[in-house]
């Protein structure tokens, strides 16, 4: 045997028991799933939903059912797996309705019900048991109001020492903004980054670095996912150099449906201040964003988003990056 090829063997031998303690987890795009020819269509949309876009599935009367799959990338083992779902509340209760296969495993999912609203984005998952290895995943319709929206698929194996997940910390990266970015925040219903002149190297709570919002606007940050049911404190420090309000809000799709909202007012004379937001995250809610409200010149710093009562403030990594682009525009998205 080759070196290089015993390296790689060692390699495999070293890795595979690791990842299969940790278990497979896979998100996958509609719109990168294979389909069947006939009431399917695939809609771009920038910016609003994961991935390029999201999948419309158009429903007829008297069709034959609707049917996607994607190939995996390896064979899974037989075992527990959760199949997930992120789609829309469109039509009556119960109205939608799809199959979730895997290797032959499948769960049946409908939707929506009385605990989602109408254009909500919500999660919705099942569980399934393998009997043989294999690496294709599938989604079967069969019932649909006027139209599907799917936006996102997640597989998950299901360990069997699985418990209560642990909170997680903040969950809001460069909070901090020793990036020497705000690439995590944009100005609300402008669609462009906060440029790198937002960055205030002389003034700063924690670091070397903080936000500066020049006057009157609103900012929103990049979605965050949750767990809904659960309660999630935002908190963040802010100083002025006048009497200004600041709103803070937590909301829904793009902005919209604020859930949870407070107003304070800043005066110069208190210098940092904190500012903490906290409630619970409505039923079915798959994620969140940070809504930012200022009615004058405000410092921003150590943003901090996290499940639970609210703590001292810690970033979420110890080192913070940010990524400085020549030309507006070029943003950098999680996909």
């Amino acid at each position: 045997m080759k070196a290089a090829q015993f390296f790689l063997f060692f390699l495999g031998l070293v890795l595979f028991p690791f990842s299969q303690a940790r278990g497979y987890q896979r998100t996958i795009e509609a719109e990168d799933c294979s389909l069947e020819p006939g009431g399917f269509r695939i809609h771009q949309n920038i910016g609003s939903y994961s991935g390029e876009g999201y999948m419309i599935i158009l429903w007829k009367a008297g069709q034959s059912h609707g049917r996607l799959q994607k190939k995996l990338e390896c064979s899974l083992p037989p075992g527990r797996y959760r199949l997930s779902l992120l789609t829309f509340a469109e039509g009556a209760e119960n109205a939608n309705q799809v199959r979730l296969a895997l290797n032959g495993a499948a769960t049946t999912l409908s939707w929506p019900d009385r605990t989602v609203a109408a254009g909500q984005r919500h999660w919705l998952s099942g569980e399934v048991v393998t009997q043989q290895p294999g690496d294709l995943f599938s989604l079967e319709v069969l019932k649909a109001h006027e139209r599907l929206i799917l936006d996102t698929f997640r597989i998950e194996s299901v360990l069997p020492s699985e418990g209560k997940v642990a909170p997680p910390g903040n969950l809001v990266e460069n909070s901090s903004f020793e990036g020497l970015t705000a690439d995590g925040f944009t100005p609300y219903q402008c669609g462009y980054a906060l440029l790198p002149g937002y960055i205030d190297l002389t003034q700063a709570y924690h670091g070397q670095s903080s936000l500066r919002l020049p006057g009157p606007m609103s900012v929103l940050s990049r979605p965050y996912q949750v767990e809904a049911g659960q309660v999630y404190s935002l908190s963040l420090w802010a100083k002025t150099v006048q009497a200004t309000e600041v709103s803070l809000a937590l909301t829904g799709e793009m902005g919209w449906k604020s859930f949870l909202h407070r107003k304070f007012t800043l005066s110069p004379e208190q210098g940092w201040q904190r500012l903490v937001l906290t409630g619970e995250v409505p039923a079915r809610l798959a994620e969140l964003m940070i809504k930012i409200e200022v009615s004058g010149p405000v410092w921003l710093d150590a943003v901090q988003l996290e499940r639970g009562q609210p703590t001292a403030y810690q970033p979420k990594n110890p080192v913070s990056l940010g990524f400085l682009w020549p030309e507006v525009g070029r943003v950098f998205l999680q996909g």
